[in-house]
């Protein structure tokens, strides 16, 4: 102990150096104060000064659910934009994981459209048919009515009756109609 007189304060401070130094003298309280402080300044330098950025991952890297996340979010944008490429590379970057996240979503679409699904499925799916064969026999062998696709190839619109050759891509953009509220109904319409 310290000698002299001393305040409350000091002989806190001087009792709490007492037990710091009996600790010390013991090995593994020095070994467990260094690990718990190791520990607090990793958390610290990991959580707050350099946290891990996830940067150009892909749907691949994810789990199931969010890959479903994911490929709803594809088919909710592909019926706004309609852009058949984009659909294509959001469904190709689930890897082999896409068939199986696709099929799990048209058995339950919830909140997505189902049209919306079919649709979709119909954009990135691919069929293979022997060459030579029109286009038109292609579909009716695929069980797809012709008049419910525009056939393109490298984005080049191509009738029914083109025969197909070996190892070619033809994608199939779906027709859909509408037009301008009140298409077709026989009163005129009144400006606003």
């Amino acid at each position: 102990m310290w000698g002299g007189k001393k305040s409350v304060a000091e002989a806190i401070f001087y009792e709490s150096m007492d037990k710091i130094k009996e600790l010390a003298q013991r090995k593994w309280a020095i070994v467990g104060a260094a690990a718990v402080a190791g520990l607090l300044l990793g958390v610290v330098y990991a959580w707050v000064i350099n946290p891990v950025e996830w940067v150009d991952g892909t749907p691949t890297n994810l789990r199931e659910d969010y890959q479903t996340d994911a490929l709803s979010a594809a088919i909710d944008s592909y019926s706004v934009n309609r852009d058949v490429d984009l659909a294509v590379l959001r469904y190709q970057s689930l890897g082999e994981a896409g068939p199986t996240i696709l099929a799990g979503i048209q058995a339950d679409p919830g909140e997505v459209n189902p049209a919306a699904v079919a649709d979709f499925a119909a954009t990135v799916e691919l069929y293979e048919v022997p060459a030579g064969m029109t286009v038109r026999d292609a579909l009716l062998r695929l069980g797809i009515e012709p008049e419910s696709v525009l056939p393109t190839r490298s984005g080049q619109l191509i009738t029914d009756d083109e025969h197909l050759q070996d190892g070619e891509v033809i994608r199939l953009v779906a027709v859909i109609s509408g037009g301008a509220p009140g298409a077709g109904d026989p009163r005129p319409a009144r400006p606003r």
